[in-house]
Parts: C-alpha cells; structure tokens; sequence
C-alpha cells in the first residue's frame, strides 16, 4: 500500500468500513502512513442441533436456529436475512416463515410445518453476505403419522354430481344417507383441463355463463383419483404417477396407511384394476396398463405376470382387502388373468369367486364373501359380467344377479375383514358403474346404480355406529363424494345444473329416447309425436336431458362426518354463485391425513 497523507487515511478508513472490511491504520503524528487492510472475516451457518422427526402437519417440537458464524470470533453479528427451504420430497410443502433476520447471530424458525409425510427429508439454510454466498443442509429427518387406532373411509360415486343425486332422491322417494352429513362443493380439475382452459382450473363465473366450457375439457378418473390420493394434480390417465415428463412416483394415502401398520382396502362395482382403486395402491404411467397394475395390487411387483409396462417399481407392502370386477370368466384376460386368479390363491390371498376357483361352486356366492371375510388374513373377492362390472341393478330392480354381490355386501365384506386391524384402516369404496351409465346416457342404470351405492354408504354407517366393533364418530372419518360429473344431466338441452329435474318416475325413464333436434338423450312429454323438444315452440314438457357422452367440469357434492372432518373448512378455495363454498379434490388428502395422524 502507497503513502497517504492523514486526510487521504480518514477518507479510505470511512469507505472500508462502509464495506464492511476490517482496516488496520497508521496515520498521522509519529505513524509511518500506512494503511493495512485486513482479509475479511470467513463467515458459515450451522444449525443449532437437528431438525426432529415427528408428525406432517404438526409445528417442530423445537424452533429451528440458524446461526451465522464467524470462524474467529464465533457467532456473528452482520445484518443479514436468512433463508430455509425442504428438500427431499419434491410433492411436499414447508410451512411458515421462510425469511428470518439474525438476531444475536441466529435466525430462529419457530412457525415451520410439513404439509405432508416423506422420509430422508433435510432443511436447507441460506444467506447472502457482500462478500459471500453461505448455505448449509440438515442432518436427515421424517415426518409421519402417529399410531393408534383409526378408520378411514372414502366412498366415490364415480360420475355423479348434483343432478344424479337428486334424480335418485325423486325416484326413490328418500333422502339419501348422507344427506344429513357437513358437505360443500367440489372442483375435480387435473393439469391437463387447467392447461387447456388457461384458468385456474375451474372458474365460477365461466361456469355459471359459458355451457360449452363445463364440457370441453374435464378430469378422468384416474387423474382424479391420484389428486384425492396423493394431494397432487397429474395429467389425465395416470395412476398416481406425478404430472409432465418426470412422471414421478406418488405415495398414496394407501401407501402411507401400509407402512405405518394401518389396513387397506379397495372396493368397487367394477373391475378392481380400474381407475379408481387401482391408483390408491398402484403405480402406473397409464390406467390402461391393466395387468400390471393388477400383478402391483396383488403382488406388489407389477412384473409379477408379465412385463412391469408403464410401471414404477414394486410396492413392498400389500394390500389387505381388494373386492369387485374383472374376473377372467366373464370379463376375458384384460383386468385380470387366470393366471393372475391362480396364482392370488397360492400366494396367500383367500379367493372368492362363483366360479370354483376358490374350490367352492355352491350357490350362496355374497354370503360365503361375508362369511369368509371375517376369517381371512389377505381377502381377495372376484366378480363381474360380460364387461368386468357388477351386473347394472336398473331402476326397476331388474338385472341384479344374486349370485353378485351387491356394492353394500361388499362394502360389509371389506369392513368385517379389515376392522380386525390393531391399528385400524383406510379404504376405498366405490360405485364405479355410475360414471359408465352416464357415459351411456341410461337413466335406468343410473338410478339403478345409485340405489346400490346409497344402500352401501347405508352400511358403511350401520357399521360406524356399531357399538360393537369399537367405531364411532371419534375415531373413523367417513368422506362420501364423486371424482367427477358424467353426462352432464340437467333439466334440459343446454339448460345449466342449476335449474332441478323434472320429477323421475318409471314412465319417464321408459320414455328417456334421442331428440333429434337437439342431438340429445332426454326425456321429455313429446305432444307431437315428431321425436323431437319442440319446447321452444310448443307446450311440451321436458323433464331431462343429457348433454354429453364425456365427464363434465362441473363442480360435485363432498359430503363428510367424524374424524377430522372439521379440517375441510380450512381448504376452501373459493366462492361459487351456485353452490357457495367449494373446496378441490385435493383437500380430501389432506383431511385423510389428518385423520391417519390423531
């Protein structure tokens, strides 16, 4: 360093300090004029102990600190904000205040939250100083879900929504079982009607003002399932899968519930490696891959009978219970194999079919499923007509096989086997035939249809409230709702929701023919005798009317009691002029959660 005169000094000391460099000076007097500059400081951040492992969802049982330090002289006291952020589960969320100034040289986080469960997770701390950048990573650490006895059940009517429910409700003359039950609305988007409608997903005020927007674009049911399994949107037709080219693996709900001892079970009236109950314990790049998913659900390794397609990896833990269609007899190799049936029997599944590849051939088929339920360790019922589903009970109460068993004896089935649990269960029931009659357009079958599954979510709550199994409201959290709208059935062509169904009665249903003026499956009083809704015209009366083969956008029903429930008000997203308050198909993960973890 040059001679500087005393005045220079004063100015060059003034500047370093400005910078927060540490100067050495001589100057002036008997000093020789130096000026001697220091290297700055190193400094680094440590956290202050570990982070804990405990509960998702719950505050750490101790604040978080982070101290900046300067190697010299110990903690530090620079102006500076600290940052903290979660690696390690790249599906779940931190919680809380992600900012923090230092305070006597530590930033202390004491608000943080994981929204959801994970393993091998760390914290990631970091700062920006002048002269540095500073980061440091956590020791590994798990939030879970804590032990103890509970039950979880969510029932899906797959492809009802508003209008379907109140048609059953005229036809039957009852009010359904879960009438009386907290509900609020339901949006069903996933990433690709989000993408296509370059909205939030679901828009209140489109809705209400645009009918071709409630039918352009919608959910299916295996993207729908995934968001209420996983609390995460994918892109149509994968099987808890995440969304986009990294198509990352999911833990479900029913994942969760296995490694933490807790039964599962998946129940429907169609095939059990459908849609539906395939993503609460499979894995797969596409619904389609059936077999596969079917050799993940029975054996864990989708490899089990044939190529793993679509597959990520095997699940190490099986299921408990899986009940409904696709038996190879009726439905051929497509949702399950023989292969598949024989090998269930030996791998330690208790079998029960019609056909005698449970060894049994007697009539009596639904009672031998009960009666074996409640001995079996692994129970494995297997059913189904000509298209893998549940014969369709029509609104007559014609079509039922006796030697089917209902959704209700199903659902009875499932709960005698898993409510043996120590540590309880999670299951998923679902009347999954709904949604196809919609797709068909048949009032009949879907009145039918949902006869079956009122009567099931009527068992389910005889079950509850059944004193002598150890269930009630306290520990079991019952989630009755849809993973979409089918059909669009409302009170007329291009007539919105809103407006209620003509009364549905058996004239009526036999009535329900194509209108060829409107290209839609109705029902209406045809005065003229022409085969078309001359209503615009005429004084004709029209009492139904279908608008679409596919799914719907609109927003579906979520009725839920017991267990945690109380946590859906906290997941309201917003207000729709019609239905008022909904929440997403997203918050039923979370509230599953909940509940897994009291």
């Amino acid at each position: 360093m040059s001679f500087v005169t005393s005045k220079t000094c004063l100015i060059l000391v003034w500047a370093c300090f400005a910078v927060g460099v540490s100067v050495l000076v001589s100057c002036g007097g008997g000093g020789d004029g130096r000026l001697v500059v220091d290297p700055p400081k190193l400094q680094s951040l440590n956290f202050q102990g570990s982070p804990q492992s405990g509960l998702a969802g719950r505050p750490f049982e101790a604040p978080i600190q982070v101290a900046v330090v300067d190697k010299e002289q110990g903690p530090s006291d620079v102006d500076v904000t600290v940052s903290i952020r979660l690696e390690g589960a790249p599906a779940t969320n931190l919680r809380g205040t992600l900012e923090r100034p230092l305070v006597n040289g530590v930033a202390t986080f004491d608000d943080l939250t994981i929204d959801r469960h994970g393993q091998d997770l760390t914290l990631v701390a970091s700062a920006e100083l002048s002269t540095q950048s500073l980061s440091v990573t956590s020791l590994k650490f798990s939030r879970g879900v804590k032990a103890g006895k509970r039950h979880v059940i969510l029932m899906i009517a797959d492809g009802w929504g508003y209008p379907e429910i109140a048609a059953g409700a005229s036809f039957s003359g009852q009010r359904p079982p879960y009438a009386n039950l907290s509900s609020f609305a339901m949006s069903t988007w996933d990433v690709d009607v989000k993408a296509f409608n370059g909205d939030s997903g679901y828009d209140p005020k489109r809705a209400w003002e645009d009918f071709g927007y409630l039918v352009q674009s919608a959910t299916d049911s295996a993207s729908s399932a995934t968001a209420m399994y996983t609390g995460v949107k994918t892109n149509s037709g994968r099987i808890s899968v995440g969304p986009g080219a990294a198509r990352e693996r999911l833990q479900t709900i029913g994942d969760l519930a296995r490694m933490n001892g807790v039964g599962v079970g998946a129940v429907t009236s169609v095939p059990i490696s459908h849609a539906t109950p395939a993503a609460f314990v499979a894995h797969n790049d596409s619904r389609a891959f059936t077999r596969p998913i079917t050799d993940e659900m029975l054996f864990g390794d989708p490899a089990t009978t044939g190529g793993p397609v679509g597959a990520h990896g095997p699940s190490p833990i099986l299921p408990d219970v899986l009940i409904g269609g696709g038996h190879p007899v009726t439905g051929g190799n497509h949702y399950v194999s023989f292969a598949q049936l024989v090998k269930a029997r030996a791998s330690g599944w208790m079998v029960v079919d019609r056909w005698g590849i449970d060894g049994d051939t007697r009539k009596g088929t639904p009672a031998r499923l009960i009666a074996k339920a409640a001995q079996a360790d692994r129970l494995f019922g297997l059913f189904g007509s000509f298209f893998g589903n549940i014969p369709y009970r029509l609104h007559d109460g014609s079509g039922q096989d006796p030697e089917e068993p209902t959704l209700a004896q199903m659902s009875k089935a499932a709960l005698l086997s898993l409510e043996r649990q120590s540590k309880g269960f999670c299951v998923v029931i679902e009347g999954g035939a709904i949604d196809w009659a919609g797709h068909a357009n048949n009032m009949s079958q879907m009145i039918g249809e949902m006869v079956g599954f009122n009567d099931a979510v009527r068992e389910v709550i005889r079950w509850i409230e059944d004193p002598s199994n150890g269930s009630d409201w306290n520990n079991t959290l019952l989630i009755v709702t849809g993973d979409h709208e089918t059909g669009l059935l409302t009170a007329g062509p291009r007539f919105f929701p809103d407006k209620p169904l003509g009364e549905v009665t058996d004239a009526r249903i036999r009535a329900e023919t194509y209108d060829y003026n409107y290209g839609v499956v109705a029902s209406w009083d045809d005065a003229n005798g022409n085969g078309r809704i001359d209503y615009e015209t005429s004084e004709e009366e029209i009492y139904w009317a279908w608008n679409t083969t596919g799914h719907s956008n609109c927003l579906v029903p979520c009725y839920f009691k017991g267990m945690a429930s109380e946590r859906f008000k906290d997941f309201v997203v917003q207000k729709d002029p019609v239905r008022g308050d909904y929440i997403d198909n997203t918050a039923i993960y979370k509230v599953m959660l909940e509940a897994l973890r009291r």
